[in-house]
């Protein structure tokens, strides 16, 4: 390529007219900047991501020192801090600027302002974020003041929406830069579950990368340090991260050169617990992070964006686990910023050297200015630099480079100028004149410097023995890593090769020749119930570009199946082992479901009361094994309880051999027996339904028992209420003896007898033995015996066998109710019997009123000893009962009739007299009387007389009439029998005769009274009316004693 020459004319300015602008007014203290134009290089990007801001600025001529640039970041716009020099021409630093979150603020020096007071301009480019949080794509239009810009802000990728479960912590490393001192903090972060760390493990962590050389280990109040955090925590973006770090200084050992710290891992806060808040969890185990901070001492490798790139490694051990290396980088962001006056032309010249070596030598760029100017050089940049030189108005530059050579694993291109409108030449000539005074001509000066490069291979072959379900297209990590080699331009490496379970070969990227590869698998993805074994690689370095590069690398990984087991100890409990025969023999029924692709399954163990079970076919590590038993027969007498395992739900872990406690309780069987209760005999419904009887046992257990004490006794309370009581349960087999206490004392009874239909026995299995209790009792009784008397002068009427009816009766007692009744007494018999009655029952008598008896009126009856008497037991008592006969009377009555012709002669006050008599008789004497009766007809009554008796009637002779004579007198009847109580009426008719008139005569006896018995004649007889009076005396008392003989007969035959 041919030199090509950019010619400038210079334009001489004979006059300066200074324009101020409002906005960048000079002023005592200074000028301000006039910000002509703020825009972000990308107008769509993601919230939070970090982004370019370029910053045009100028001030008028003749500004005012210091001149200062200010521009405040609208709102939603974050700032990163940082702080970097502004570069005149040449690449001098002619001032500074300085960026916060809200503001940057640049000042240009005062001695650039003395040499270039005419058009003074510049710009500025810094990082910023925005602020928003935003889950949706959004359109923000930015006011920066001297113009807007609308920006596509698309969504913050730091949002959870899946998966935002913590999920463990993997190993790894970085660092962060810090621009304004020049130093990094790297962070190595160590592997842990979701439950961090296991709790006691050692681990040592070392960064090897502080060598002096490339990075200088800085201590400080802070670092080096350890992080420790015990919990888990959703964050602002509302995933789960681990919280609550904090340095960890007690049990932390550092090595004397601070590279290495080892500590003993500790537990977290706790799982359940909520340290933190509710979106907080404890865990059982820790998470850890070991920082150095350092000063960094290379250049590290431009990318380009002109950022630097610095890496380093890292290694660590935990206990029980082999070492393990981790790679990080760091990454320094560049801001920039320039000043640029009129006086003068900048020539800029930025060195890029393309290609992918790290080697940076200085290379050397000769310059050779003539005209206003001369000037002959060399000027030393290395890629990534740019050298400013001014040059006065007038003056022609010519710039070209030597192109560089070596190492041998490098090729180098020709150097190449290339101009802003891309135009490429090996060299340059720049006239400054013109326009081009006050601006910069700017050129790239490309070398490219390439790396020899070849690849290795590698496969994997996976030994599976065990049929683990493993993925069809799983692949594996193999890990490589290089170290930088300086001399040779390469920087550290990194990659790694997924390398398909199918034994497929895989080659790696182009890698520098003479890299020294270090090769190490990432450990496989946990197949949950198998372990991995150490990965086996066939080598474990390679050199690129040796012979042995070519070979294939074989990685090998053998996986089994983790796998536990189980046994079962069998032991019996309970009073009822014994009876359990030797070598019963016990079948546990164990169960488990599929897990991590490996079936379920089930089985049985057998095992014998004392031993242990042989282990159980193996199970797959974390299934859940359930166990039961089956029911086994039980033995005679007894039965088998529910077994009891020490756990029926266990979790197989790997090589690990559960051991199950299962044990048997065995009850001795029991039985028991009850009581009924049966009363008989004539007393038994003196017995209530609430009587209760007190049954006494013992018994004697069954020797296989072991009982201590082995004999015993008890009470039963049973009630004649037909229900049967049963006693408390007793073991099979034990003998009881059953007696009964004495029954309770009944009142109005008495127990004769005590019996059980069994008095001894064996309890039986299962079973209630029923026993019967009889008890007889017999009624308390007694009775009393009524002899009937009869008494008065009237007891002839009444007759032997005469039949009286006496009530009796008695009021409740203790066991006896009340009673009554009647018995029928004879009179002139044996005394009559009531038998039966309650003892201690107070009977009363009371006779019924007698039949009348015809004659006589009964007395009140008389209990000789009183009407009241107490029965007693086994005795009659005798009462005497007498009843009283009065014999009653009646009456006669006479009327008096008179006839003839001589009737009206008789007055009717005419007076009559009639005599009577009667005979003694039973129970009376003999009387008589006479009656009074006169010829009015009026019936004359006699007294009372003994009832039957016979009455004799006689009229004495009726006194003489005058003018009439007496025929003669004649009773209605002349014998009377006394009723009882009536009135015999008796009729006594006399006639009477009217005499004729005789004539006048002298009579022979004048005056001289005729004789008695001379009828018609003065004192004559009176008439005949039936026999003489003796006679008739003499007759009617004969009848009189016919006639009581009558009654008595009569009398007797009513009895």
């Amino acid at each position: 390529m041919k030199p090509f020459v950019l010619l400038i004319a210079l334009a001489l300015v004979a006059s300066v007219c200074v324009l101020v602008n409002p906005a960048a007014a000079t002023a005592a203290d200074g000028t301000a900047a006039k910000i002509d134009h703020v825009a972000f290089q990308n107008d769509s990007f993601p919230d939070g991501s970090r982004q370019k801001l370029d910053v045009e600025w100028s001030v008028a001529d003749n500004a005012q020192a210091p001149v200062t640039v200010d521009l405040e970041l609208p709102e939603g716009i974050q700032g990163y801090s940082d702080t970097f020099g502004m570069t005149d021409e040449s690449g001098a630093e002619m001032g500074e600027c300085t960026v916060t979150s809200g503001k940057v603020h640049c000042e240009v020096s005062e001695e650039y302002l003395k040499t270039h007071p005419v058009g003074v301009h510049g710009t500025v480019t810094f990082f910023a974020q925005t602020t928003f949080k935003n889950r949706t794509d959004e359109n923000h239009t930015f006011d920066f003041g001297s113009n807007t810009q609308q920006v596509t802000v698309e969504k913050n990728p730091n949002w959870c929406t899946v998966n935002c479960e913590f999920g463990g912590q993997g190993a790894g490393k970085w660092g962060s830069y810090d621009n304004a001192t020049d130093t990094i903090v790297w962070t190595v972060q160590l592997p842990a579950g979701t439950n961090g760390m296991d709790v006691g493990k050692k681990v040592s962590v070392t960064d090897d990368g502080i060598d002096g050389t490339n990075y200088e280990l800085v201590k400080d109040d802070t670092y080096p340090r350890v992080r420790e955090a015990g919990y888990l925590k959703y964050n602002e973006w509302d995933r789960q991260t681990v919280a609550g770090w904090a340095t960890k200084s007690a049990g932390v050992d550092w090595s004397p050169d601070g590279k290495t710290a080892s500590f003993t891992t500790g537990p977290g806060k706790g799982a359940g617990t909520h340290p933190d808040g509710d979106n907080s969890t404890g865990t059982e185990g820790s998470f850890y992070q070991v920082q150095w901070k350092v000063k960094v001492k290379s250049p590290g490798t431009l990318d380009s964006e002109g950022n630097r790139q610095f890496t380093n490694a890292a290694k660590y051990t935990i206990e029980g686990q082999d070492e393990k290396t981790v790679q990080g980088s760091a990454t320094r962001y560049i801001s920039s910023a320039n000043v640029i006056g009129t006086n003068f032309g900048r020539i800029s010249i930025t060195k890029d050297l393309a290609g992918d070596t790290t080697l940076n030598p200085d290379f050397t760029v000769h310059f050779k200015a003539t005209g206003t100017e001369t000037a002959e050089g060399d000027l030393t940049i290395k890629s990534g630099q740019t050298v400013n030189r001014e040059f006065f108005s007038g003056t022609s530059v010519t710039f070209s480079e030597v192109k560089p050579a070596g190492p041998d694993n490098v090729t180098w291109s020709t150097p190449v100028f290339v101009d802003a409108e891309g135009k490429k030449a090996d060299s340059v000539t720049v006239k400054v004149e013109g326009d081009k005074l006050g601006t910069t001509t700017k050129f790239t000066l490309q070398n490219k410097a390439e790396l020899k490069r070849a690849p290795f291979q590698a496969k994997k072959v996976v030994q599976n023995p065990d049929d683990v379900p493993l993925s069809g297209d799983a692949t594996y990590t193999l890990n490589y890593s290089y170290p930088a080699d300086p001399a040779k331009g390469f920087a550290a490496g990194f990659g790694s090769l997924e390398l398909p379970g199918n034994g497929e070969a895989v080659s790696s990227d182009q890698l520098p020749v003479g890299a020294k590869v270090t090769l190490q698998e990432t450990t496989p993805a946990a197949i949950p119930g198998a372990t991995w074994a150490a990965p086996k690689l066939s080598q474990n370095t390679v050199t690129i570009g040796d012979d042995e590069s070519a070979d294939l690398v074989t990685l090998t990984n053998r996986i089994t199946q983790d796998t536990g087991d189980f046994t079962v100890k069998k032991t019996l409990s309970g009073n009822g082992k014994d009876l359990v025969p030797e070598g019963t023999e016990f079948t546990v029924h164990y169960a488990w479901d599929a897990i991590n692709g490996f079936p379920g399954g089930e089985g049985d163990l057998k095992v014998k009361a004392g031993e242990t079970s042989e282990p159980s076919v193996d199970i797959p590590a974390g299934a859940t094994v359930k166990l039961s038993e089956l029911k086994a027969t039980d033995p005679d007498g007894a039965a088998f309880g529910d077994p009891k395992f020490d756990k029926t739900e266990f979790t197989i872990a790997k090589d690990t051999t559960v051991s199950i406690n299962l044990d048997n309780p065995v009850s001795w069987n029991n039985g028991d027996f009850s009581v009924e209760k049966k009363v008989v005999g004539d007393g038994k419904d003196l017995v209530g339904s609430d009587v209760a009887f007190t049954v006494d046992y013992t018994y004697e257990l069954p020797e296989k028992l072991h009982a201590d004490p082995s004999k015993g006794s008890g009470t039963l309370t049973v009630l004649n209420d037909g229900k049967a009581v049963t006693a408390d349960p007793l073991p099979q087999g034990t003998k009881v003896t059953l007696s009964e206490a004495t029954p309770p004392a009944t009142a109005g009874g008495t127990w004769t007898s005590t019996s059980f239909d069994k008095s001894e026995f064996t309890i039986g299995d299962k079973v209630t033995t029923s026993v019967t209790l009889t008890n007889a009792i017999e009624r308390d009784l007694g009775g009393l015996s009524i002899e009937k008397t009869v008494s008065g002068n009237g007891k002839s009427l009444v007759a032997d066998g005469t039949e009286f009816t006496v009530k009796y009766s008695y009021a409740g007692g203790d066991g006896f109710d009340a009673g009554e009744g009647t018995v029928t007494v004879k009179s002139g018999e044996k005394a009559s019997l009531v038998s039966g009655l309650p003892a201690g029952a107070v009977v009363t008598l009371d006779e019924v009123a007698p039949t009348k008896v015809e004659g006589g009126t009964w007395g009140t009856p008389t209990f000789k000893d009183g009407n009241i008497v107490t029965i007693g037991k086994d005795k009659t008592a005798e009462v005497v009962l007498d009843n009283p006969i009065d014999l009653n009377s009646g009456q006669f009555s006479v009327a008096k009739k008179v006839e003839g012709s001589g009737a009206q002669l008789v007055a009717p006050d005419t007076a009559f007299t009639v005599a009577y008599s009667y005979p003694a008789g039973e129970g009376y004497e003999a009387g008589k009387g006479t009656l009074e009766v006169k010829a009015d007809g009026k019936a004359v009554t006699s007294g009372e007389i003994p009832f039957g008796a016979k009455v004799s009637l006689e009229e004495a002779a009726p006194a003489a009439v005058e003018g009439g004579e007496w025929q003669g007198a004649k009773f209605s009847t002349d014998t009377v029998t006394i009723g009882d109580g009536t009135t015999a009426e008796v009729s006594l008719t006399n006639t009477i005769d009217k005499v004729p008139d005789q004539p006048t005569s002298q009579p022979t006896e004048s005056g001289q009274p005729g004789q008695p018995g001379q009828p018609g004649q003065p004192g004559g007889k009176l008439p005949n009316t039936g026999a003489n009076v003796a006679a008739a005396l003499a007759g009617g008392l004969a009848l009189l004693l016919i006639g009581a003989g009558v009654i008595m007969v009569a009398r007797r035959r009513r009895r």
